[in-house]
């Protein structure tokens, strides 16, 4: 048996359709930051400072780090949020296409959006 092909080529998806949600980025960036600034991690790219949340942090953490949270969507979330890996590298790293890194990116913010809902990503006033 071979592989199951997609009927969509990466080349023909929809300029933005992999757009990352608002909310579920600031949340993951403010996590990436905790994160590396509690274990001494230096990004290798920098993205300015985000406001921190601590309570989000944690949250994120929670989904992250869980038992039921993929490995793979764990790895690339690391690697994009807290070490500021180079899109190449990643890719390298973990057998991704260039082409379908934002894919992959999308789906593994999408798993921890889903797991945390979308009202607790939202920063309270």
């Amino acid at each position: 048996m071979g592989k199951i092909r997609s009927t969509v080529r990466l080349g023909e998806v929809e300029s933005g359709q992999w757009e990352l949600d608002a909310d579920a980025d600031a949340a993951l960036a403010g996590w990436g930051q905790w994160v590396a600034a509690r274990e001494g991690w230096r990004s290798s790219q920098s993205r300015g400072a985000v406001a921190v949340d601590t309570n989000t942090a944690w949250l994120v953490e929670r989904v992250v780090y869980g038992p039921a949270f993929n490995p793979r969507a764990r790895a690339i979330l690391v690697a994009h949020y807290v070490h500021g890996t180079p899109l190449i590298q990643t890719c390298r790293l973990f057998g991704i296409a260039v082409a379908a890194y934002d894919h992959a990116l999308w789906r593994a913010v999408e798993a921890v959006r889903r797991q945390l809902g979308a009202g607790m990503l939202c920063p309270m006033a």
